[in-house]
């Protein structure tokens, strides 16, 4: 028996997968599996916020903290975590993603000092949710190219499913068991999902850069591509692609107000006197309007007439309204109504997150851009929502803190507006002079005439220079 009797396992006699053919579809499944339970699990945090508060007698500031810190290295880590996969094959990064989150929750369980927490909870965690999700996501652009940005969208339904589902299983599991046990029996559950990696098979066809398909790499190739796979990893010049930019920095202010509600979520419930167990169930509305968000602007997003940049734009301005009114809510209905809300801007926001640190670079750079991207947006990541609880805790509600979030989601939206300023001011500089120039100037005339011209026309009246734009 040879291992081309196994298509999830590598072999050098198989011919390469098919992009987009019946094994992507496999690939995408175990992803959505997955990011059910990982990013699923961490993002319930909230669930667990006024547990882990009572049991080592801190404030929301600290704890949030432990939370934050953990998304955010999760987002840190993913340049490291891409040239991993680049260098080491992205199956056994993934299978090592899955070890080290089994770890961190068996020794989370073992501690009584809330700092340690910081390292086995916040830190290894993330190391392992890195690991795994950032692995699934590249194979998910390396198998997928007609339909890559509905794959993504899909891919990130699994976060959306877990946000769903998850908190309430362990609202439950915690009422049960005690957040401690609950730690161990999830080490186990993490244990079953590893196998899921062995799905990642790196054989499949890649793209070459005239838009064919080429087989995948021989090892001589595979060798090369290695040594460099470090410098291409950190390659600086996709900074130099202003969507790129612009795209990064918006994502990187929005991540500062977005997350704050997620993490805050049954701690705001319960001091308007909804209970903790009630209070879970707000989750499964986040999590369902994601779904439906995630797979919408995913699709949307494959269709070359829609600018990702403005339907991410739009969800950081819906945030924002969302978050202005959330201090006002005062029943279950109210909150339900702004989870649902907050679900559509959460899965929109994150696909077109995905979506645009992937595709406003060429192909051969994307991992680079996707890596670079989030790690930027990391430290915004980790401050809001311990600057969130800080505020509550200084003002005694949670009102300053939310509308602090909604003001940096608006910041965040007016930042896309950006490339449409530059675009309108380059056209502007087309000028085209009225007939009393026209025997200096000869139209149509060039931004280096305009420049000219206008040197020597320092003090005269320019009410007869007609701005000409570009369609």
């Amino acid at each position: 028996m040879t291992c081309s009797t196994f298509p999830c396992l590598p072999g050098q006699n198989r011919p390469p997968h098919k992009q987009d053919g019946p094994w992507s579809w496999v690939v995408l499944l175990s992803s959505v599996i997955q990011n059910w339970l990982g990013p699923g699990f961490a993002r319930s945090f909230g669930v667990f916020l006024p547990v882990l508060m009572k049991e080592f007698n801190e404030g929301r500031d600290k704890i949030a903290l432990i939370g934050s810190v953990s998304s955010g290295t999760t987002f840190l880590m993913t340049v490291f975590t891409s040239w991993l996969c680049g260098h080491f094959g992205g199956q056994l990064i993934c299978g090592l993603g899955f070890v080290i989150m089994i770890v961190s929750l068996i020794l989370s369980s073992l501690i009584y000092n809330v700092n340690a927490m910081f390292f086995t909870f916040s830190l290894l965690l993330a190391f392992g949710l890195s690991f795994v999700v950032t692995s699934n996501i590249l194979f998910t652009v390396k198998y997928f190219k007609k339909r890559r940005s509905l794959a993504l969208g899909v891919n990130s339904a699994g976060v959306g499913v877990g946000v769903m589902t998850v908190p309430i299983i362990m609202q439950y599991l915690l009422d049960v068991l005690g957040w401690r046990n609950l730690y161990r029996v999830l080490s186990g559950t993490f244990v079953l999902f590893g196998f899921t990696a062995l799905v990642f098979d790196p054989n499949v066809e890649e793209e070459s850069h005239d838009g064919n398909e080429e087989t995948a790499d021989s090892p001589n190739q595979t060798r090369v591509k290695k040594v460099f796979s470090l410098r291409s990893m950190f390659d600086l010049s996709v900074w130099k692609v202003p969507k790129f930019t612009i795209s990064v920095i918006s994502i990187a202010i929005a991540s500062f107000g977005v997350y704050n509600p997620v993490f805050h979520l049954v701690k705001f419930s319960e001091e308007i006197g909804i209970s903790a167990a009630k209070a879970s169930t707000l989750y499964t509305f986040l999590g369902l309007t994601s779904i439906i968000s995630r797979v919408i602007s995913g699709r949307l997003s494959d269709f070359s007439r829609i600018d990702p940049s403005l339907v991410n734009m739009s969800a950081e301005i819906l945030g924002a309204v969302g978050l202005f009114v959330l201090p006002f809510a005062k029943t279950y209905g109210h909150m339900v109504a702004f989870t649902c809300v907050h679900g559509l801007v959460d899965g929109t926001f994150r696909t077109t997150t995905t979506v645009l640190l992937t595709s406003s670079v060429i192909q051969s750079k994307a991992s680079s851009a996707f890596g670079q991207g989030y790690s930027m947006t990391a430290p915004f990541f980790v401050a809001g929502p311990a600057v969130a609880g800080l505020l509550a805790d200084t003002s005694g509600t949670y009102k300053s803190a939310f509308f602090m979030s909604g003001v940096v989601l608006l910041v965040a939206a007016a930042i896309h507006i950006i490339p449409a300023c530059i675009a309108l001011r380059n056209r502007t500089r087309e000028i085209c002079l009225e007939p009393a120039f026209k025997e200096t100037i000869p139209l149509p005339c060039v931004s280096t005439a305009y420049r000219e011209r206008t040197e020597s026309l320092k003090k005269n009246d320019f009410s007869q220079v007609n701005v000409a734009f570009d369609g």
